[in-house]
């Protein structure tokens, strides 16, 4: 047993009876600081062996102890003459009916119920502190057996400590629905914190799949006319090349390629030259159909997809095409004119051609006609 004698302050002393040394030692602290001289028994029987010797203002004592038991420890303190008006705290973990008509039945003062807060663990202590006097002036017992669940219990006690063990007993179901109410406005605002921060997560994954549905249009998009680029073109060609190869459908694929390009760039400056591609692309838009596939490979060079078509329905769109641009220069306030060179190829199903061989066949026939174009101007 170890003990502290320094009697700071005016508010006695209290033996702690607990066999677990962080429990003790937590209500050693706690009560020192307010300037309670406390002294700790490791057992029960360390216990009682300081009661023959001093007389402490308060006994506070653990119900589950080896050897002897808190209810054990606090009936031996009642039934000796010389200690009977210690008041005895019963600290515990346990909260079963039966613990508290074990506590009357031993004589206990009141019940302090683990966990507790520093605050009604020291409200409770003075309170019963302040009650110690009356107790002594008013040492009536009452005596009367009592069966419940099944055991009987002989129980004598005074109207005082009834009546103070059973509000005891109310405090610590009070204080434990207090908490109780407490967690659950804790959670009731975690729970509104997580639905506001899940409507935001889902927010800004909304927001994070557009940006990159965004990224991925664009980065299949050429960023100045609006059409697919290369790599868009590839991979949507690709698909309804293996989707005609499958079907057995006919489609041609149109290599085109702007005229004098160089020389809009070089007379009237490469915004010009950038609005005569843009122009380009517009007019192709207007020409060929929804289903198409229209692309800018780079530079000067356009291709298109015809999707579900033969030659001669390719030759009339080509036709089409030239009527859009001889109608878009009619109109148009440039210094001028939009003109294309258009090779074709076409895709058998009963001899077929990888995209790329149809690719270098359309513009081998554009790099004819346009050589053809050239001869015919000079």
């Amino acid at each position: 047993m170890n003990s502290q004698m320094d009697s700071t302050g005016d508010a006695g002393e209290i033996l702690v009876a607990e066999d677990s040394p962080t429990q003790a030692e937590q209500l050693r602290y706690l009560l020192e600081r307010r300037s309670y001289r406390v002294v700790v028994a490791n057992t029960g029987k360390q216990a009682l062996a300081f009661l023959g010797e001093h007389k402490p203002a308060l006994v506070m004592s653990d119900i589950v102890m080896p050897e002897m038991s808190g209810y054990e420890l606090c009936q031996q303190i009642k039934a000796d003459e010389s200690t009977w008006d210690i008041p005895v705290i019963l600290v515990t973990s346990l909260s079963n009916p039966e613990d508290v008509l074990e506590g009357l039945a031993c004589g206990a003062d009141s019940f302090i119920t683990k966990p507790y807060s520093e605050d009604y663990l020291l409200a409770h202590v003075q309170q019963i502190l302040a009650n110690r006097i009356v107790r002594r002036s008013q040492r009536v017992s009452i005596g009367m057996e009592i069966i419940f669940a099944g055991k009987r219990r002989f129980i004598s006690a005074d109207q005082q400590q009834m009546l103070t063990l059973l509000i005891s007993t109310y405090e610590a179901a009070f204080h434990r629905n207090a908490e109780l109410v407490a967690a659950q406005a804790e959670l009731r605002l975690l729970n509104e914190h997580l639905e506001t921060r899940t409507a935001e997560l889902s927010a800004e994954i909304i927001e994070r799949e557009r940006l990159q549905a965004e990224l991925r249009a664009l980065s299949l998009r050429d960023e100045l006319t609006g059409l697919h680029n290369r790599r868009g073109f590839m991979t949507l060609a690709e698909q309804h090349w293996r989707l005609a190869l499958r079907t057995r459908q006919e489609f041609v694929v149109l290599y085109l390629d702007m005229d004098g390009l160089k020389t809009i760039n070089d007379t009237f400056g490469h915004a010009q030259g950038d609005q005569a591609l843009r122009d380009a692309g517009r007019v192709m838009v207007q020409t060929f159909r929804e289903s198409d596939i229209l692309a800018r490979l780079g530079g000067d060079e356009f291709t298109v997809l015809f999707t579900d078509c033969d030659l001669t329905i390719a030759k009339d769109a080509i036709a089409r095409l030239q009527e859009n641009l001889n109608w878009t220069n009619a109109t148009a306030s440039r210094r001028y004119n939009l003109s294309l060179s258009v090779g074709m190829a076409h895709f058998d199903p009963d001899h077929p051609a990888s995209l790329d061989d149809l690719l270098k066949q359309a513009d081998a026939e554009m790099y004819v006609r346009k050589q053809q174009r050239r001869n015919r101007v000079g």
